[in-house]
């Protein structure tokens, strides 16, 4: 697991990787509701090595490499059993080239995806809409 500071550049990069290799990339954004935990320790314990994690202004992200959409929502199941209620996290998965067939489109989609999780239930995930 690293942690970026452009995540931008990193998913475009890993786009076009996998456009030439016909491979996946999974975008999972996420939010912690409620109590204001340290969502980036909270995720650093969680991810995958091969996986790179991002920090925004109001959630974080998780970048997949070679990770379709089953994956990424088992990925994420894992860090919901994990935590065992812990903590609210709310989660988007958007993948390539299944939802989506860019860079900015994948981010437009995740943050939408995003917005729909935060008003569900706890846990909830988005990973189509």
């Amino acid at each position: 697991m690293k942690w970026v500071t452009n995540p931008e550049w990193l998913l475009e990069f890993l786009l076009h990787f996998a456009t030439r290799h016909r491979h996946y990339v999974a975008l999972v954004m996420v939010v912690e509701e409620g109590e204001d935990l340290d969502l980036k320790e909270i995720l650093r314990k969680e991810v995958r090595d091969s996986d790179a994690l991002f920090h925004m202004d109001d959630y974080s992200g998780i970048i997949m490499g070679q990770t379709d959409t089953d994956d990424a929502k088992r990925a994420v199941e894992r860090y919901r059993v994990n935590l065992d209620g812990h903590a609210d996290l709310r989660f988007s998965v958007v993948t390539y080239p299944e939802d989506s067939r860019g860079a900015d489109d994948m981010w437009v989609t995740a943050r939408r995806r995003l917005e729909v999780a935060r008003r569900g239930d706890l846990g909830h995930v988005i990973a189509d809409g």
